[in-house]
């Protein structure tokens, strides 16, 4: 499969290496190579590695004193020597008065979800450190350990404005937790949704990175479809479980609405048959489930399809007529922006 623009490769630590255009993305899952597939994404954090940049405000309050800043410390999960050191020390103090912490502000939408993401591991291991960004309000507290975790954290905004803050308060709901930890950091990012995509690297401004794009077209498309009938088998791992975020698995179409075949995944997995603009089949064919492998199978032939999801029941439809396709598109449908599929495709 081809997808325009840039891709990256990565593990599960993160950003490896770019890619020329034309080149799938792909991601190790647990030691499987999958095809990553995401929506487009803006990192509203501008400074998203520097984090010695004015940008970032280094603020001591009460018996706490600005955080450290130490560039180029340690190696950071893309296999550079350029992940930050940062020594956060809030002094004796015992509260919330007391504190030393790193923010950058950045501009939301008030009532819009965002997630926060950061690459993150302690010195010593078991150091804990606070979290916040769009929401304002409460803080989330990790604990780190010697290796690199992406840490992730969702709130609604506020308002039109949010920090992104990491760092040490003392005292909040009467915990005291550690004064002075020392941690390395790589990789900020906040971004809409409910979700963390992949790190998008800034330096000076925004960054937005393309939605995934990915066709099978031409006589790569024509060699292996049999018009007739056959069947698709789909291994997949999605990243979100709604009634409301339409994900699309993937569609054979002709270019448009009028002929296709898709997959359509939100709190169920269903399969879609449209020939000549009209619904022919609309199987429901089993239940979604974030986090693992979904298996799907879609056997198709005029007036027999037959559609199962990880070994459940056969759910079957006798009457549909077959659509005229001549690509597959994976990971999205060829007439809608908002129904890109975000997760991992082990096997199509």
């Amino acid at each position: 499969a081809t997808r325009a623009g840039t891709a990256t490769f990565t593990d599960a630590n993160g950003l490896i290496a770019s890619a020329p255009a034309n080149t799938v993305r792909v991601d190790h899952v647990d030691g499987v190579p999958m095809i990553l597939v995401e929506p487009s994404a803006t990192n509203l954090v501008t400074y998203s590695e520097d984090f010695s940049n004015a940008a970032w405000i280094k603020s001591g309050v009460g018996t706490g004193v600005a955080p450290e800043v130490t560039l180029n410390a340690a190696e950071s999960p893309d296999g550079t020597q350029n992940a930050t050191k940062i020594v956060f020390d809030s002094g004796s103090g015992t509260s919330s008065g007391d504190q030393s912490m790193l923010e950058d502000f950045f501009n939301t939408t008030g009532g819009v979800s965002y997630t926060q993401s950061i690459y993150l591991k302690g010195e010593n291991g078991g150091e804990k450190i606070l979290l916040r960004h769009a929401g304002n309000s409460a803080y989330t507290t990790v604990t780190l350990t010697t290796e690199w975790a992406r840490y992730e954290v969702t709130e609604t905004a506020s308002g039109s404005s949010g920090y992104y803050t990491i760092g040490l308060r003392q005292g909040l709901g009467g915990v005291v937790i550690n004064s002075s930890i020392t941690v390395y950091a790589y990789g900020a990012q906040v971004e809409t949704g409910s979700v963390a995509t992949s790190y998008i690297p800034t330096s000076g401004s925004t960054v937005t990175r393309a939605k995934d794009d990915l066709k099978i077209t031409g006589s790569a498309f024509s060699n292996f479809y049999n018009q007739s009938e056959g069947t698709f088998y789909l291994e997949f791992e999605p990243r979100e479980l709604s009634t409301s975020i339409i994900n699309t698995a993937f569609e054979l179409s002709n270019g448009t609405g009028a002929e296709r075949i898709l997959s359509l995944v939100d709190s169920q997995i269903h399969a879609y048959f449209v020939d000549g603009g009209n619904v022919q089949a609309h199987l429901d064919a089993g239940t979604n489930t974030v986090g693992v492998l979904n298996r799907l199978a879609v056997s198709y032939k005029a007036n027999n399809i037959q559609v199962s999801v990880s070994g459940g029941a056969v759910v079957s439809d006798t009457s549909a007529s077959i659509p005229t396709v001549d690509r597959l598109i994976i990971g999205n449908q060829v007439d809608d922006t908002t129904r890109l599929l975000n997760g991992h495709i082990k096997r199509l």
